[in-house]
């Protein structure tokens, strides 16, 4: 009787460590999971803060269509743009010395408000799709979507040329601005 009693034991102790194990390897799922939606979330708050930053230089293009907004730095992160004299009562601005003003602020924070903010404005002068359309490009370094020392996938879809062979991850996101 008693050696029934010590092979069941043994059963017992066999079955408690296979129960450690499936728990284990659940809670490791779990922790995966919770880190890759962290890291989802924080890539979808930055791609709603670079929208954001080109929905506003693009209500300054509108609002000032003579102004010839171009910022095509092929440098990666852009610089901010020194800042010009502001515009007053006194002294109003004409349309380009504004856009010189927009640019200079809308550049610092695209540069504060994004991980190696960066932007690229650009004019279609041809015909298709319409003269006047103006294309916004807002990008970030993006440490979570790979390793440095390689292009990013997502910079060969949605960033200008002049920064599709960019050596660290990049996410782009893109607006063209109607006049």
């Amino acid at each position: 009787m008693n050696a029934a009693l010590a092979r069941e034991s043994g059963f017992l102790l066999v079955e408690v460590l296979v129960a450690m194990v499936v728990v284990a390897v659940g809670i490791l799922a779990l922790a995966g999971l919770l880190q890759a939606s962290t890291r989802h979330s924080k890539l979808g708050q930055l791609r709603v803060t670079a929208t954001l930053l080109a929905h506003d230089i693009a209500d300054r293009i509108r609002a000032n269509p003579a102004g010839g907004y171009e910022l095509t730095d092929p440098a990666f992160p852009t610089a901010t743009r020194p800042r010009p004299a502001p515009c007053t009562n006194a002294a109003p601005c004409e349309p380009a010395a504004l856009a010189a003003l927009d640019l200079a602020d809308w550049t610092s924070r695209v540069r504060t408000t994004l991980p190696g903010g960066s932007a690229w404005i650009q004019g279609r002068r041809e015909a298709p799709p319409a003269p006047g359309i103006v294309d916004v490009w807002v990008a970030w370094s993006d440490p979570l979507t790979g390793a440095p020392g390689r292009a990013s996938e997502g910079a060969a879809v949605t960033c200008p040329d002049a920064w599709r062979t960019i050596e660290s991850p990049v996410r782009c996101v893109h607006l063209q601005v109607a006049p």
